[in-house]
């Protein structure tokens, strides 16, 4: 007679072997992760030489208009190249705390590239009648917003047109509270617990890697985030962030 292994232990044993083999994508994940650090400071250095022989090239090129146009284009691709370095160094370095007020992340986040290349998308945010002062690392906060508007704009790209994100920011006697909504595709209820997960598998894939650098910044800032669908279509995320009462209070 065969013996057949009946009970939970079959399942434990597949668990602890995904347990596992996350373990070790989280390992190589942070290996990987020291490497590039390392290897983004070069690549600024090498950036920082293009553009130098550039301008000297387009300086002595002021007559030919073909090497001016390439210079151009190699001049935006080498800007566009140091900000993708900016943002990946962000994401791997240490948050560097200072006090700054929620107004001016905001207006720093507004008068960014990310907003004045978007079309199709309407974006408002709304500030309480008072502003607060919050002991963030304002680069990591900027990026924050950055892969936030990445994901909705992937997001309502594959829903349609007319696009809309508002961030709405409201105060408690702890705390920041942002609210970040979109009318994209949304978010299913089913996986709104997995969606920081680095292992979670979405549809709009490229900017859902991004999740996880938001879960990082705002868990290494002491607060929370969340994600849930919304009834009227869309997703929303939710951001709570320890307040300051003043720069005496952290100093």
């Amino acid at each position: 007679m065969r013996w057949r292994q009946r009970g939970p232990i079959p399942f434990l044993r597949k668990h602890r072997e995904r347990l596992l083999r996350e373990r070790a994508a989280v390992e190589t994940l942070a290996l990987v992760s020291r490497v590039t650090f390392a290897a983004a400071h070069d690549l600024k250095n090498d950036i920082a030489t293009m553009l130098n022989w550039t301008d000297a090239l387009d300086g002595s090129a002021a007559q030919n208009t073909d090497v001016l146009e390439a210079c151009d284009a190699i001049r935006r691709a080498a800007l566009n190249a140091g900000r993708k370095l900016r943002r990946l160094q962000t994401t791997l370095g240490a948050p560097v705390f200072e006090i700054v007020s929620l107004a001016s992340l905001l207006l720093r986040f507004e008068s960014s590239p990310d907003l004045s290349t978007a079309s199709g998308i309407l974006f408002t945010a709304t500030l309480p009648s008072s502003d607060a002062l919050v002991k963030v690392d304002p680069d990591q906060i900027q990026l924050l917003f950055e892969v936030l508007f990445d994901y909705s704009r992937e997001a309502i790209e594959v829903h349609g047109p007319d696009g809309a994100i508002d961030l709405v920011a409201e105060l408690t006697a702890q705390e920041v509270l942002l609210s970040w909504r979109d009318n994209g595709r949304g978010i299913s209820e089913q996986f709104r617990d997995r969606a920081f997960s680095p292992f979670f598998e979405s549809k709009v894939s490229n900017a859902s890697l991004g999740l996880v650098v938001a879960k990082r910044i705002v868990t290494e800032h002491g607060g929370r985030i969340d994600a849930s669908p919304r009834r009227e279509g869309g997703a929303c995320f939710r951001i709570a962030i320890p307040r300051v009462a003043s720069a005496r209070e952290w100093s």
